[in-house]
C-alpha cells in the first residue's frame, strides 16, 4: 500500500495506526509526505505490528 500526500492529520494517523495494528496480511506500507511531516510519520514506526512481515517505509516527496 502506498499513501501519498501524508500530512499528519488526525484521520490519516488513525487510518495508518489501524492498518499497522490490525492488518494481519499486509506486507508493505510506503508513506510519502512533505519533508516537514516525516518526523510525525516516524512515530508510527514504534507501533506493534499485526503482521510479522510488515515493512513500513517513510519517504519525503523530495526522495521520489
Amino acid at each position: 500500500m502506498t499513501l501519498k500526500g501524508f500530512t499528519g492529520k488526525e484521520q490519516e494517523v488513525m487510518f495508518l495506526k489501524h492498518l499497522i495494528t490490525r492488518a494481519y496480511v499486509m506486507e508493505n506500507i510506503i508513506v510519502i509526505c512533505e519533508s516537514k511531516f516525516v518526523d510525525d510519520a516516524k512515530d508510527l514506526l514504534s507501533l506493534p505490528r499485526a503482521s510479522a512481515h510488515l515493512s513500513i517505509t517513510m519517504k519525503s516527496e523530495n526522495q521520489i
